[in-house]
């Protein structure tokens, strides 16, 4: 956090509802709505003004993640990711051993499978225009399970086996996981609580 010279506004990281990444704000002292400062791809961290206020320097981290698999009989490693953000916000496996994975779409996160080979890929749930997806999980059945961020609110989604289109389970859950038990029977997520 920096405050302007003036002392009428001040900078800060923060993250808008609809935003994958943290970005640098800046936020009027009067009450006026924040607006957004900065427009990169990746994860602003630190925020530092010039004395004169003319020159902001902040840090942007971007992360680079390689989607690969590995066979634990001969240890032979197969690349699968094709961009650089692939799978960072989880995977999972499905019993015909089909990858479950996330990649980014614009700045939307999308649930894809692909093969073990990595040859045939396709968009299993595609996020819309103001949704993201993370952590996936899959039951014995097929059964996938996911988090996704709609607005301001997070909610746990599941999607039948075969089917392309998920239902919300329950919301005001937190983004660090989910997970359905093999038999597809019971759901653990960590939940927002008062207190």
């Amino acid at each position: 956090v920096a405050w302007l010279p003036h002392g009428r506004s001040l900078l800060m990281i923060a993250r808008a509802p609809l935003d994958a990444q943290a970005q640098v704000w800046m936020a009027p002292a009067d009450g006026r709505p924040p607006h957004r400062v900065t427009t990169g791809d990746g994860e602003y961290r630190i925020v530092s003004l010039t004395a004169d206020g003319r020159t902001l320097v902040s840090v942007e981290s971007t992360l680079t993640s390689t989607m690969s698999a590995l066979s634990m009989t001969d240890r032979a490693e197969t690349r699968l990711g094709r961009n650089r953000r692939e799978g960072a916000n989880g995977l999972t496996f499905l019993p015909d051993r089909r990858l479950v994975y996330l990649a980014p779409v614009g700045m939307r996160f999308a649930l894809w499978t692909t093969t073990l080979d990595g040859a045939t890929r396709s968009v299993l749930v595609d996020a819309r225009q103001e949704e993201s997806f993370s952590f996936p999980s899959a039951s014995d059945d097929g059964t996938v399970v996911f988090v996704a961020r709609t607005g301001t609110e997070l909610e746990v989604r599941r999607l039948a086996p075969g089917g392309s289109r998920a239902s919300a389970v329950t919301t005001g859950v937190h983004s660090d996981g989910v997970a359905i038990s093999p038999d597809g029977r019971v759901i653990v997520f960590g939940a927002v609580v008062d207190g």
